[in-house]
C-alpha cells in the first residue's frame, strides 16, 4: 500500500480525540511556561493516582464478570460536600 492510499485512508472521527488533547497540550504549553515542568506533571500524577487505582480495580471486576460499582458510591464527591 503507498503512502498516498494510506494517506487516503486516514479516518480522522478515529483520532480526533487524541488530535484534540495533542492541540490542548501544544496550546497550553504555549501560553504557560509552567505547563510541561516537572513539578506540574508530578502534581497531575499525584491527584489521579487514587481515582486511577480505583478505575483499575473496578475494571478487573467487570472483566471478570463481578460488576461492582460501590467504590463509586464510597469516594466523597463535591455533590456530597453540602
Amino acid at each position: 500500500m503507498t503512502m498516498l492510499a494510506k494517506l487516503k485512508t486516514f479516518e480522522a472521527s478515529r483520532y480526533s480525540i487524541f488530535i484534540i488533547l495533542l492541540v490542548v497540550i501544544v496550546a497550553a504549553s504555549l501560553l504557560s511556561p509552567n505547563f510541561l515542568s516537572g513539578d506540574n506533571i508530578f502534581n497531575v500524577l499525584r491527584q489521579v493516582a487514587v481515582i486511577t487505582i480505583l478505575a483499575y480495580g473496578a475494571m478487573t471486576l467487570i472483566i471478570g464478570g463481578m460488576i461492582d460499582l460501590s467504590a463509586g458510591r464510597s469516594w466523597p464527591s463535591p455533590a456530597s460536600w453540602r
